[in-house]
């Protein structure tokens, strides 16, 4: 009789608690997944808007310390996109010289795009970004941005003072899609964004 009452003690669960413990477990997860995804999402476009940013303002501050014009480029590497500064001017990103020209790698699923984004993020800025397709910033010799006029990069246009935008796509594997931006004002100020589905919110 002790011996009994001892193993009964002992039991373990059955194979029924552990399914419904296993259920409830995998409700949950299904319940976080969504949000943690879109978390994991947002944090890789936050992180990739503020390098961009930081290359930038390096740039712009490498221009001055040059006395050169310097353009931001993009080009791939395998599936990702690569933004660097074209320091020496030759539309292709040295990443072998010493040192290397600056450049940001973007995650695979976040691109840059000219096309398509919602909002217009230099709304209240008081500019008029470029336009076009694959317009990039450039910053001359001062460090302000601007656009090439003959042999020489001029911060003003027939549509007044240059300054840019880049906007920023974030295909996400669970298929929503999140944007954000870095404006370049005529002043040289860079900033970054994120479109919060109504409008843009600065980082």
């Amino acid at each position: 009789m002790m011996k009994a009452r001892r193993v009964r003690s002992h039991r373990g669960f059955s194979l029924i608690e552990l399914l419904v413990v296993v259920a409830i477990m995998m409700a949950v997860a299904a319940v976080a997944l969504p949000s943690f995804l879109s978390f994991i999402s947002t944090y890789k476009l936050r992180s990739t808007l503020q390098q961009t940013s930081g290359m930038l303002q390096q740039m712009r501050m490498q221009a001055v310390r040059l006395n050169k014009n310097i353009k931001v480029q993009t080009t791939t590497m395998g599936t990702q996109t690569v933004g660097y500064a074209d320091v020496n001017g030759n539309g292709a990103w040295d990443k072998n010289t010493v040192p290397p020209e600056p450049a940001v790698l973007f995650p695979t699923d976040i691109t840059v795009t000219s096309t398509g984004h919602p909002g217009n993020a230099t709304t209240g800025l008081g500019f008029t970004p470029q336009t076009g397709s694959g317009v990039m910033p450039q910053f001359n010799a001062r460090g302000l941005p601007c656009v090439m006029a003959g042999s020489v990069c001029q911060n003003f246009d027939a549509s007044g003072q240059v300054g840019f935008v880049v906007y920023v796509r974030n295909q996400s594997s669970g298929g929503g899609v999140s944007w954000g931006a870095i404006t370049i004002t005529p002043a040289g100020r860079v900033r970054s964004w994120l479109w919060n589905g109504t409008a843009y919110t600065g980082l």
